[in-house]
């Protein structure tokens, strides 16, 4: 059955281009899903409770903690999930756990967003369980998100360590609040995906999981081939959402016309000289980079044809201070670069970062290669997800790896 609709869906489809029908409207499910296999699992971090005052990036706030906890025994944390302009802590909903070092913990969330835990739910979260929230917003009723929380216990003391290092007392939610051990964080694995009805090659991504899938950098997706499945963790058509995008629709260059803030449809509409200019680039191994413009650490634009030019591999890092494991694996690359600086180059583009913090990092840590700063605007046209993020292009400006691990470039390189 489900093939027939996915027949009858591409045969629409098609009719649709064969004679001139356009736009076309593609449905999707109510249903919020995920796309990765396996899901994603985002750590939350967890601190601990000292007072009737929160932190979040630099402000206090007061909240009120059920009567009935153990005062001395609570810990809270944030989720991504609200809307920037709230009154209350900017793009986070807080959560707040009772008897957190105990076999039966109890978990509150501020559901209303009014940072009183007294009229919230209570759930019963032991270790290694599980439970899934469905969320709404205050402002925008018919809105919602989807998250499944994890409380972990790690298997040994090496996995412990190892997620411990990933802690950063710089982020927002950090400064001055009081880190607890890592036994008792949370992962997050976030419902943000909808599928279209009667297939699943093309889907919406609520990147920044306020429960609206029209917002700038929000995403589309497509699956590889026709009959393919869409996996976000190695999706190789994913599509910023913004003015003017344009996306290739298994072979056929539509723009984008309307999505529904919800998600329930999307509007495409082919391709002509006059309706779209596409602003983004889908980077892909076997391409020749195309040339950017970046500025240097020193204040001065350059682009990349200046910069490629060496006749070496040239390793593109997009990083930042603000990234634990951009400043982890900074010293991996370090290596790399030692043990192959005869062919290899490195350019590292730092972005949403301090220029002073970012130059002194560099400095104090002596990474010897090329540094600059990349703008919003660069990250959308090359669609950059994650970070860090390479790109790794070899003596003839060809791309040969796209967001590959530094273990893959590495024999890349050999």
């Amino acid at each position: 059955m489900k093939s027939r609709f996915s027949l009858l869906f591409f045969f629409i489809y098609y009719s649709s281009i064969l004679y001139g029908q356009s736009p076309m409207t593609i449905l999707l499910e109510n249903e919020l899903t995920h796309l990765m296999d396996p899901p994603a699992k985002f750590i939350i971090f967890t601190f601990k409770y000292r007072s009737d005052t929160v932190y979040y990036n630099e402000q206090s706030y007061l909240i009120k903690p059920p009567k009935e906890s153990n005062l001395s025994n609570s810990a809270f944390g944030f989720l991504q999930f609200a809307e920037h302009g709230w009154n209350n802590i900017p793009s986070q909903t807080i959560f707040y756990i009772d008897n957190y070092d105990s076999e039966t913990p109890k978990f509150y969330i501020d559901e209303n967003f009014d940072l009183d835990f007294n009229n919230e739910k209570v759930y019963d979260f032991p270790e290694n369980s599980n439970i899934i929230l469905e969320l709404k917003h205050n402002h925008f009723t018919d809105t919602k998100v989807k998250v499944g929380l994890d409380h972990i216990l790690f298997k040994d003391e090496e996995h412990k360590a190892r997620t411990q290092s990933y802690a950063n007392h710089k982020i927002p939610f950090a400064i001055n609040n009081e880190f607890l051990s890592a036994r008792f964080w949370l992962t997050e694995t976030r419902y943000n995906y909808k599928l279209s009805v009667d297939s699943n090659y093309i889907g919406l991504k609520d990147f920044n999981n306020n429960g609206r899938f029209n917002d700038i950098d929000d995403q589309i997706l497509i699956a590889d081939s026709v009959g393919g499945k869409i996996n976000d963790r190695n999706q190789v058509y994913r599509y910023n959402i913004g003015k003017d995008s344009v996306i290739t629709f298994h072979g056929q260059d539509m723009g984008l016309v309307d999505i529904d803030s919800l998600g329930n449809f999307i509007i495409l509409e082919l391709l002509n000289e006059h309706s779209f200019t596409s602003k983004q680039i889908l980077l892909k191994k076997g391409m020749s980079m195309p040339d950017f413009e970046f500025t240097l650490f020193n204040n001065e634009k350059t682009t990349w044809e200046k910069t490629g030019a060496l006749n070496k591999f040239v390793l593109i890092d997009f990083w930042g201070t603000w990234c634990k494991p951009c400043l982890t694996q900074s010293q991996d690359l370090k290596k790399i670069k030692d043990k192959y600086s005869n062919k290899l180059e490195i350019l590292g583009l730092a972005y949403q970062d301090n220029r002073d913090r970012a130059i002194s990092y560099v400095n104090k840590n002596k990474l010897d290669w090329i540094h600059g700063f990349a703008n919003k605007s660069l990250i959308s046209q090359f669609q950059i997800l994650n970070f860090p993020y390479y790109i790794l292009v070899n003596p003839n400006g060809e791309i040969v790896s796209v967001n590959s691990y530094l273990t893959e470039i590495e024999q890349l390189i050999k």
